[in-house]
This record gives C-alpha cells, sequence and structure tokens, in this order.
C-alpha cells in the first residue's frame, strides 16, 4: 500500500492548488514528471466536482493503479485529495482526510500562488500516511485481530495434528499389547510341547 500523493485545493471557481506533496518513488525516474503533472490534472478535474461536505471516490482508469479519495469541507472552501494505490482501505483514507480537513485546514491558511514545489508539512502527512495502521485506530485494531486470528488457527491446527497423533500413539500401542498378548500365549503353548527333562 503506498501513498503517491496528497494534493490541497482551494475554492470551487477557479480552483486553485493550495498545497501537495508526492512520493513517485515506485515511479521510474524519467516518468515521475509526468505522472506528477497527471495527478495534478486529475486531482484538480475531482476536486471541482466534490460537492460541499461531500466525498468522492475514484479509481483512475489508466495504467497507473491508483484511486483518487476526496473531501470537500462543509463550507466549501477546501478540498483535500488522497491519491493512494488500490489496495488501500477506503475508510481509512476517508476518515484521515476528515480529519485533516478538520485539524490541519482549520488553521488559518493564506491563500497565495500555486505552488511550484511541494510543502515540507504535506510531505511529512505523506509518510504518515504510508502505513494505515498507524493514521487509524480502528485499522490498527483489526490488524492486530487478523494476526491473533491467523496464530488462533496455527493454534488450533497443532491441536488437532496433536490429537491425531495421540490418536495414532494409542492405535499403535493397543496394537502392540494384542500383538505381545499373542505372542506370550504362543510363547507358552510352543514351551508346553518342548520341555527339556
Amino acid at each position: 500500500m503506498q501513498v503517491p500523493g496528497i494534493f490541497l485545493y482551494s475554492g470551487t471557481d477557479p480552483i486553485r492548488l493550495h498545497a501537495y506533496a508526492t512520493d513517485l518513488s515506485k515511479v521510474g525516474y524519467f516518468h515521475r514528471n509526468t505522472v506528477l503533472q497527471f495527478l495534478k490534472f486529475t486531482t484538480r478535474t475531482i476536486a471541482q466536482r466534490v460537492t460541499s461536505g461531500g466525498n468522492l471516490y475514484v479509481e483512475v482508469e489508466h495504467e497507473l493503479p491508483y484511486v483518487v479519495h476526496s473531501h470537500r469541507e462543509s463550507s466549501g472552501g477546501w478540498c483535500l485529495c488522497l491519491v493512494t494505490e488500490r489496495d488501500y482501505p477506503m475508510p481509512v483514507a476517508q476518515r484521515w482526510l476528515r480529519k485533516l480537513l478538520e485539524s490541519y485546514v482549520g488553521a488559518s491558511l493564506g491563500i497565495g500562488p500555486e505552488p511550484s514545489k511541494e510543502d515540507e508539512e504535506f510531505r511529512d502527512l505523506i509518510k504518515e500516511a504510508q502505513d494505515p495502521a498507524k493514521i487509524d485506530k480502528l485499522s490498527k485494531i483489526t490488524q492486530q485481530l487478523e494476526e491473533i486470528k491467523a496464530i488462533t488457527l496455527q493454534n488450533i491446527s497443532q491441536v488437532i495434528a496433536r490429537g491425531e497423533s495421540l490418536d495414532s500413539l494409542m492405535q499403535k500401542s493397543d496394537d502392540l499389547s494384542r500383538n505381545s498378548k499373542i505372542f506370550a500365549g504362543e510363547a507358552k503353548r510352543l514351551n508346553r510341547c518342548c520341555k527339556y527333562y
């Protein structure tokens, strides 16, 4: 799960890019600028279409395996877009976007010209978003439950295997006991007929 970008837009008409940060380390060096421009265009288009207080989830139908999660605050001024890979949990992304808009954007942000470089604070946010378990307590608990479930299933299979081996051991013990009784009986019978005087 990777988060290749986060984009903050202000206004509705015209919409302006306020801040952004990207992590395009999985993209080839010579393609990074093209992918960045594509992400800016895609997120700008999506940010224009999100209604006030609404969320929008859009799968990018391109060679890139990305999904854009976006949320616009209820006053309609700010829109935050999070670009993730397809396997990133959608509820985590949506909760995180709402939380960011409430806390980060709630502070007074001056509107200046469109940024020509990445925002350092957003770079820190993108590093934080790489692991959904760190940003969302619910997904952290879910991940812990999955780990506990895996351990429990492993223990159950070991107990079943141990039970099967105990059953086979008891069967072998019964066979050995039966065979030893037969051997003792045969030995007595043979000893009666072959006594030395």
